[in-house]
């Protein structure tokens, strides 16, 4: 096999859940080949360095060698080699905490809390 589009390869790598997912990624401009936006149809070979970003982490790599189907997570490094540098973001158990999300166990938010929230999120009329 000499190569495969960049969305399919995505979902066979599991990067996305969906091939519609991994189109939508790069017609929203989250894939990158050598620094430059694809489409889904581009052709990717074995060498080629990709970057998807996928909110709040961006995954870099190298394609090793093209698959023939999706495959299951252990055989993935047969694959790709991981370039993306460690994640700074991510807390204990895998869970990301994202803007104006609270770590469990911390509680209700206080008065002053929830005033601030109130003021950061947009009025439920507006929308």
């Amino acid at each position: 096999m000499n190569g495969v589009r960049i969305d399919k390869l995505l979902w066979m790598l599991r990067y996305t859940k969906t091939r519609t997912q991994a189109a939508e990624a790069c017609q929203g401009g989250r894939v990158k080949m050598q620094g430059k936006t694809q489409k889904a149809s581009k052709v990717v070979l074995p060498g080629d360095e990709i970057s998807f970003s996928k909110s709040p982490f961006v995954f870099q790599f190298r394609i090793l060698e093209i698959p023939k189907q999706r495959l299951p997570a252990k055989q993935l490094n047969a694959y790709r080699v991981d370039l993306t540098p460690p994640q700074t973001a991510v807390l204990s158990g895998g869970k990301v905490l994202r803007q104006g999300e609270r770590q469990s166990g911390t509680g209700r938010p206080t008065k002053k809390e929830r005033r601030d929230l109130d003021e950061f999120k947009p009025d439920e009329d507006s929308i």
